[in-house]
């Protein structure tokens, strides 16, 4: 089976980006470690955010956190 899907049903690829943002990478960093465009990774993290219900990137690693503990 696939692992449990975390915060509102990220996708594979939305909860690589979340968690490279939880590693403190920047959306530079992001997107030359997974091989997309910067502005790829602007838009997974508006995804992410929506999904989430956070208002912005910084918010996300404490939003991932309470997701885990919660399940």
């Amino acid at each position: 089976m696939g692992k449990p899907q975390i915060a509102g049903e990220l996708s594979d690829r939305q909860d690589q980006v979340a968690q490279l943002i939880c590693n403190g990478r920047t959306n530079r960093e992001i997107a030359l470690e997974l091989g997309i465009s910067k502005r790829t990774v602007e838009n997974h993290i508006n995804y992410i955010c929506f999904k989430l219900k956070v208002e912005n990137k910084s918010d996300i690693p404490s939003a991932m956190q309470q997701s885990l503990t919660s399940h």
